[in-house]
């Protein structure tokens, strides 16, 4: 079966599969942190994740906020 966790918040959005298990991370309502060799802070946008689940079907989707909207990431 597969298994969906879902986490909030990590500063950025991620997601990870290792066989049958996802692990889907939020973004940060307040700043993000961008992947890079090094941290690197983007305190330009914010967001978060909407999760729909509808019987055996679960979709999300990113919404991040850029010039003062929300647009999918």
């Amino acid at each position: 079966a597969e298994v969906l966790i879902f986490c909030a918040h990590y500063h950025m959005a991620d997601v990870q599969k290792q066989g049958n298990i996802t692990q889907i991370v939020s973004p940060a309502a307040s700043f993000q942190i961008e992947k890079e060799t090094s941290l690197k802070i983007n305190a330009l946008q914010f967001g978060y994740r909407v999760i729909t689940i509808d019987r055996d079907h679960v979709d999300s989707e990113v919404l991040l906020s850029v010039d003062g909207q929300f647009r999918p990431e």
